[in-house]
């Protein structure tokens, strides 16, 4: 996956919501990789693999994810988000935009777009300047209008996810971003300004946790999708009654 504006890929599973037209796998098998070594990741992989369609490991180092491609050649490891996805192929389009504030956002929002591909599901990613470009910021209100969700990535700008919230009528997951660098308490630092801003529909995850907010919007989106399938197939029930 490379580390760009383009849509991510995840493998589609047979339609359980008929004519939602968007295709989910909730969910897939999750591994939280920090501190495990490769064996440890490869025999829960294995187990996982027989349970689950798609399975995805985060925080996992670069040492481990070359163990990990070399072990399952149908895997990708991708070594900004620390995250090895299980397997990775073709997806359909979510609706679920990721908003990001600066390259310090980017594995935060990688691992969130993963997550999403873990599901089936592509994610959008969005980067911005942040609050400190407000006629930038209000200049995606037109391109996010179309959202089905929106994940907002808060790194150092804890004011984004408020600032997205206030763009769109989607649903919005703020993301606190674990920043390698000291200051912001790995996310900490930043949650009391997201929590304070009273923007409505605003929903928050724990600091550095890319994959929930992931996750999160994939039940968002397929909830809908599942929704606007069930009416399509009750206007055609109508129509065939006329």
């Amino acid at each position: 996956m490379e580390n760009d504006t383009q849509t991510t890929s995840a493998a589609q599973a047979p339609a359980e919501n008929a004519g939602a037209g968007v295709c989910f796998r909730l969910f897939p098998g999750r591994i939280r990789g920090d501190g495990k070594s490769a064996e440890e990741l490869k025999r829960t992989l294995r187990r996982l693999l027989t349970e689950h369609e798609s399975v995805i490991a985060t925080g996992v180092e670069e040492s481990a994810g070359a163990a990990l491609v070399t072990a399952f050649p149908g895997g990708e490891y991708d070594p900004c988000a620390r995250v090895f996805l299980m397997p990775p192929a073709a997806s359909a389009d979510s609706g679920v935009f990721i908003v990001t504030a600066g390259d310090e956002d980017l594995p935060a929002a990688l691992e969130a777009r993963y997550a999403l591909a873990a599901c089936g599901a592509a994610g959008t990613l969005v980067r911005t300047a942040g609050t400190s470009d407000p006629l930038s910021l209000a200049g995606l209100s037109g391109r996010l209008s179309c959202a089905a969700a929106c994940i907002a990535v808060a790194g150092t700008d804890s004011a984004l996810p408020g600032a997205v919230a206030g763009l769109v009528k989607a649903p919005v997951i703020a993301l606190p971003a674990n920043l390698p660098r000291g200051g912001f308490l790995g996310g900490w630092a930043v949650l009391p300004g997201i929590l304070g801003s009273g923007a409505p529909g605003l929903a928050v995850v724990a600091p550095g946790d890319g994959a929930g907010a992931g996750f999160a919007a994939a039940r968002i989106v397929s909830r809908e999708q599942a929704e606007q399938g069930t009416k399509a197939e009750e206007n055609n029930i109508q129509e065939q009654k006329i």
